[in-house]
C-alpha cells in the first residue's frame, strides 16, 4: 500500500446514517467543528458536502438544509490514507485528546508522509500482529473477490488496534480494515470496532464508505450499543 497516491484537493457528497446515537455538531470561535456523540436517539441521515485537502489534514464542510459550515480534522470526511492514519490513532475528532495543544497542532503535519504513517503504524508483520489466514470473502460494496486476514497485536493493542482486513484479490490492496475501539472513564467503558471500506475512486484508492459501532459498558457489562455509518458519493479530484 506504500505506493497508493493520494490528491491533493477532493470534493464528494457523504451520506452519515446513524443508529441509536446521537451526533450533534456546532462551531467554536474559530470555526472548528466540535462533535458531540451520545448512545440512544433517533436514527436518521444527514447529507454533506465536504471539499477536503488531504495533505493538510482538514476539510471544509457544510451540512445540507441547514446554514452551516465548519473546518474540521475528523477522519469521518476524509477518504484517503491520511484520514484512515487519524481513525487508526484519535477515531472520530482526528486529534489527540488536548493537553494545552490546540487542536490544529494535533493534526498530523502536511509535511508527514501518510504512506509512511500507515506503514509504520499498521506493518503487518511477526514484530507487531499474529496473522491468521480467515479465509475467502468479498470486498464490501462490491463483488470483487477478497481474501480475508485476522490480527492480533502482541504487545500494545492500543497502539496496534487492527484486528481484521480483506485484501483484493485483483490488485493486492487492502479493500476493508477493522481496528478496534476500547475506552473507559472510571466504572463505565467503551467497546466497539472502525472499519473502513476501500475502492479505486476517480483513479485513487480511497475510502468510499465504512462503519463505526460503538458498546457502552458498566463494569463490563453492555448497556447501550449504536453505530454511525458513512457512504461516499459524488466524489471527483
Amino acid at each position: 500500500m506504500g505506493a497508493v497516491k493520494a490528491p491533493k484537493a477532493i470534493s464528494f457528497r457523504e451520506a452519515v446514517t446513524t443508529t441509536n446515537i446521537s451526533l450533534y455538531v456546532s462551531n467554536d470561535a474559530r470555526g472548528n467543528l466540535v462533535f458531540g456523540l451520545g448512545l440512544g436517539g433517533t436514527n436518521g441521515t444527514d447529507f454533506w458536502d465536504v471539499i477536503g485537502y488531504p495533505l493538510d489534514g482538514e476539510s471544509n464542510i457544510s451540512l445540507e438544509k441547514q446554514h452551516f459550515v465548519s473546518k474540521t480534522p475528523s477522519p469521518l470526511f476524509d477518504p484517503t490514507w491520511n484520514g484512515a492514519y487519524r481513525w487508526l490513532r484519535y477515531g472520530i475528532l482526528g486529534v489527540q485528546a488536548p493537553t494545552g495543544a490546540s487542536a490544529s497542532q494535533a493534526v498530523p503535519s502536511k509535511h508527514r508522509s501518510a504512506n509512511n504513517v500507515i506503514a509504520t503504524v499498521m506493518a503487518i508483520g511477526s514484530s507487531f500482529y499474529d496473522v491468521t489466514d480467515a479465509g475467502a470473502s468479498t470486498c464490501p460494496g462490491s463483488r470483487d473477490a477478497g481474501h480475508a486476514l485476522h490480527l492480533i497485536a502482541l504487545k500494545d493493542p492500543s497502539a496496534h488496534p487492527l484486528t481484521d482486513v480483506i485484501v483484493d484479490v485483483k490488485t493486492h490492496r487492502f479493500c476493508s480494515m477493522r481496528f478496534a475501539l476500547r475506552g473507559r472513564s472510571g466504572f463505565f467503558g467503551a467497546t466497539g470496532y472502525i472499519e473502513l471500506h476501500f475502492a479505486k475512486l476517480d483513479g485513487y484508492w480511497l475510502v468510499h464508505g465504512g462503519v463505526v459501532d460503538v458498546e457502552e459498558r458498566f463494569l463490563g457489562i453492555g448497556l447501550k450499543q449504536g453505530t454511525i455509518s458513512f457512504k461516499i458519493d459524488d466524489l471527483r479530484t
